[in-house]
């Protein structure tokens, strides 16, 4: 007789339900539950636990900035590109990891060789890069999965002005993108990543302040295995002031960004990757966000964007800087309606570099974004704030708050694509964050720097007392070396305090009010690190007593 078995994954990346069935075929002896003793439970007999293979880790990289239209031409003095973009890729493994960077088709285009273990890393930098990539990193024999890679685009004039820089993503079948906008002047593209060798369908929802947007034809989409496929979110939803994108895929795993950009006439606004934050979750955490120390009605403070996509919702909105928590006052409690998309201002902060957390009674999606000024002159004093100004922006994705009790010592890495400079932003978030609470506590790391040769060049503990935020300089620190990646190890806690981190990355002159240091230049981008996969799993295989039966 036929007999399914159930087994789900425990470990690894998640949890996977699948189904066997034996027809006719005998399963291995090890395999099979053992026969139920007398008076036992009777589904417990049924029930073995395997272990089971690690798979590889794939991590998706963002294409290239592009430009909406990418024929324009004319007058060389007004095209929309009138300088190139440089496009740099960096990816990163530690201790036994190694992998291939391949195009999403599968050919093969670089080699990220096996570390020499130790406090070496293996690193490979990719300085021309044309398309979407991916990384696919072998599970090492033991231990955790470590590896990162990051994309950084860099135009110094035109249309696509900006640093636009992201850390790659795992493909997946749901994706939560907060940010964008489709007003006049606004170009929100969203892209579609298939690394896979199935073509996925994928469904795309999105909201906007008035609640869920009709897409039409946008709102189904069919990627071809190994390619991607972009579409213009302004074509089918537009004159929206606030996005959150959401995409689900079937028949394959997908990786998906938007890349936002604004225009003020033939002025430059910024332009930025929105990448994939965390799922629907009650306590989100965005680390690196910086302020200039902007007034509370400046239009260009930073702004954490909120949407409670299945029910409406209470959020507190908390910051955390340098000397501790920050109030907001009049913002930080802020009632959600179910399906519409919030934009809170954080104008009034003293000028410095913040972890914003949302925590909420239902489960909500955030995003923030950041703005700079450009420079004008030789002296190269900040520009006026008008028109005539350009500006650059940054996205940064939400992150989910770590459970102390599950929390682990490796809090994850980043891949630096070289031709930036770098500020690694550490934040220890107290377990109770009502606006009256008394915090205590303190987070203990290690923050690690390796070259471009892979050579571990710093090892710096570090602590941080809760409700704080510490800035490191990555250029201060390693003086003339080309820091290819950062990861942050050695995680000790006291007091339910939790830790969470980013890499605030700028090109150029110092912005106007931005604090001093690695990532206050005019360009800016924020990466998040990538967190750290557990390579080991075990199966538990039931067998199902239904089959059968009518």
């Amino acid at each position: 007789m036929s007999r399914l078995w159930r087994r789900t994954v425990l470990g690894g990346t998640g949890v996977v339900a699948v189904a066997l069935v034996a027809g006719g075929a005998a399963l291995a002896p090890h395999v099979l539950p053992p026969a139920a003793a007398p008076g036992s439970d009777p589904l417990a007999h049924r029930t073995s636990t395997v272990d089971v293979a690690p798979g590889d880790r794939m991590l998706v990289c963002p294409a290239p900035a592009r430009l909406t239209d990418p024929d324009s031409g004319g007058d060389t003095q007004f095209k929309a590109s009138p300088v190139p973009t440089t496009t740099r890729l960096g990816a990163l493994a530690l201790a036994s990891g190694a992998g291939t960077l391949q195009k999403l088709g599968g050919s093969k285009v670089g080699t990220l060789a096996a570390a020499p273990g130790g406090d070496a890393a293996s690193v490979l930098r990719q300085g021309s890069v044309s398309g979407g990539l991916a990384l696919r990193a072998p599970a090492p024999d033991d231990g955790a999965d470590r590896v990162a890679a990051s994309v950084a685009s860099t135009t110094t004039s035109g249309d696509l002005r900006g640093l636009v820089a992201a850390s790659c993503q795992t493909p997946g079948t749901v994706a939560w993108l907060a940010g964008g906008d489709t007003k006049v002047g606004s170009s929100t593209q969203l892209v579609l990543q298939n690394p896979g060798l199935t073509p996925a369908t994928v469904s795309v929802r999105a909201w906007g302040p008035d609640g869920e947007i009709s897409l039409a034809s946008s709102a189904s989409l069919v990627v071809p295995a190994g390619t991607e496929v972009v579409r213009l979110l302004e074509a089918a939803a537009p004159g929206v002031d606030r996005l959150v994108v959401q995409v689900r895929a079937s028949g394959g795993l997908v990786s998906a960004y938007l890349q936002h950009s604004t225009l003020a006439g033939i002025v430059p606004q910024g332009v930025s990757d929105v990448v994939a934050g965390t799922a629907p979750a009650q306590h989100l955490a965005l680390a690196g966000v910086v302020s200039r120390g902007e007034s509370i009605s400046d239009a260009r403070a930073p702004v954490v964007r909120l949407l409670a996509p299945n029910h409406a919702a209470k959020a507190t909105v908390s910051l955390w800087g340098p000397k501790g928590r920050v109030h907001l006052r009049g913002a930080e409690q802020v009632a959600l309606d179910a399906g519409q998309v919030v934009d809170v201002p954080l104008g009034g902060l003293p000028a410095g570099t913040y972890t914003v957390t949302v925590d909420a009674d239902q489960k909500v999606v955030a995003g923030a974004v950041e703005q700079r000024p450009g420079t004008t002159g030789a002296k190269g004093q900040p520009a006026p704030a008008d028109a005539r100004t350009p500006w650059d922006r940054a996205w940064v994705p939400a992150q989910a708050v770590p459970d102390t009790a599950a929390a682990s010592s490796d809090a994850g890495e980043v891949a630096l694509p070289g031709g930036t400079s770098d500020a690694v932003v550490l934040s220890a978030l107290p377990a109770d964050r009502s606006t009256d609470a008394k915090v205590s506590g303190q987070v203990k790391a290690t923050v690690r720097l390796f070259d471009a040769s892979g050579a571990q060049v710093l090892s710096r503990p570090t602590t941080v007392a809760a409700g704080a935020s510490t800035t490191i300089d990555v250029g201060a620190l390693a003086p003339g070396k080309d820091v290819a990646g950062v990861a942050v190890d050695a995680v000790t806690t006291s007091g339910g305090t939790t830790l969470t981190w980013g890499v605030v990355a700028s090109v150029g002159a110092a912005s106007s009010g931005v604090p001093t240091g690695g990532g206050s230049g005019q360009l800016v981008s924020v990466l998040a690190p990538v967190p750290s996969v557990s390579s080991g799993g075990k199966v538990t295989v039931q067998e199902d007593p239904t089959l059968g039966l009518p």
